[in-house]
């Protein structure tokens, strides 16, 4: 019987062990309701904190430095502040909670280009791009999977 006991204990303490963090990055700080990728892109809400929740459309497979989150209108490139963390590889799909601040970046033709296609615009989209380009960035200090 105390084998058993013990076999339990054991158990729940891997399972304890192996739990996804409940946040990445600073500890959630932002106590104002959450905003779709659409109103986190007005201009209003630049420079500021914000939280934003939205789908991840796609992560960066080489460290997970960066992701583009989406509401089904509008999409946003997500990177990590000062690569303090980074974001799970395997969460395309899951709805993500950020906090931090977009601020509008200028970028060059090529990676404005890159930029297009991690995002899944179209090829005729990302060859249209001319010249560098002011793209808002949400730069994250917090982030969190429901």
């Amino acid at each position: 019987m105390r084998t058993i006991a013990l076999l339990f204990v054991f158990i729940a303490f891997l399972c304890g062990c192996s739990k996804a963090p409940e946040f990445y990055g600073k500890e959630p700080f932002v106590k104002t309701p959450a905003l779709t990728v659409s109103q986190a892109l007005e201009p209003t809400n630049f420079h500021q904190s914000i939280v934003v929740r939205a789908t991840v459309q796609s992560v960066c497979k080489t460290e997970g430095c960066w992701t583009i989150l989406t509401d089904g209108k509008q999409s946003m490139r997500v990177v990590f502040a000062q690569g303090r963390f980074a974001s799970p590889m395997d969460t395309k799909g899951k709805t993500a909670i950020v906090e931090g601040q977009i601020e509008p970046t200028i970028v060059s033709e090529e990676d404005a280009r890159i930029y297009a296609e991690q995002a899944g615009l179209d090829a005729q989209k990302v060859t249209a791009i001319n010249g560098e380009q002011r793209i808002p960035i949400f730069t994250a200090e917090s982030l969190r999977f429901e």
